[in-house]
């Protein structure tokens, strides 16, 4: 039988997927933990052959954290990180902590399955990482001083004022930010390179 150890805060979640992994007959979960800093005294005691890790857990314990513990000390327990944020860091992360695998909450319950399987064998599945935009569009240091001004909310003539230079340059410029990233509007560039992290604002 293959002991499986589940660490989800949501208990319908954690029973949802307990009982989607005890479909299948060699599969047993021994136990679901609510509290990620729990799963290194269960991994320790019980020995499981592999653990679903949530990102976020009760009391605020982070998932990939403790996970990175476990395979430290365990290294032979696989783990599988999941979470429903959609957050890039996260994966870099997990692989950096040496996690087996990762995946996302909306996987289906056939998938989810496949990638237990596929881990427990020893290999690895990551989800697809989004093209980084704007750092593969190499700009130059200039073009991320006017994109940094733009996020902060400068028009174009007072970007000509911060950085000394011509309104024609400006212009230049971001017509070659939107060029090189692809975007259509210097909104919809700001907007991503914010959300995405790759802009820190001046805004409060």
């Amino acid at each position: 039988m293959i002991k499986i150890i589940v660490v989800e805060d949501q208990g319908i979640l954690r029973d949802s997927i307990s009982y989607q992994i005890e479909s299948k007959a060699e599969y047993e979960v021994v136990a679901k933990l609510s509290d990620a800093s729990l799963a290194y005294d269960y991994a320790k005691r019980l020995n499981p052959d592999l653990i679903l890790m949530d990102v976020f857990t009760e009391n605020g314990n982070d998932g990939i954290d403790n996970a990175a513990r476990i395979k430290k000390d365990f290294p032979n327990i696989r783990i599988i990180i999941m979470t429903g944020m959609p957050e890039l860091t996260y994966i870099k992360r997990a692989k950096d902590g040496g996690i087996d695998s990762f995946i996302y909450k909306n996987t289906s319950s056939n998938e989810l399955l496949a990638i237990i399987s596929s881990t427990l064998l020893g290999y690895s599945t990551y989800p697809k990482e989004e093209k980084n935009l704007i750092n593969e569009a190499e700009l130059t240091k200039r073009e991320f001083e006017v994109l940094q001004l733009i996020c902060n909310g400068l028009d174009q003539k007072a970007i000509s004022e911060e950085l000394f230079i011509s309104l024609n340059t400006v212009k230049t410029h971001i017509s070659s930010l939107l060029n090189k990233t692809g975007f259509e509007s210097v909104h919809k560039l700001a907007i991503y390179a914010v959300s995405n992290g790759y802009i820190i604002t001046n805004n409060k």
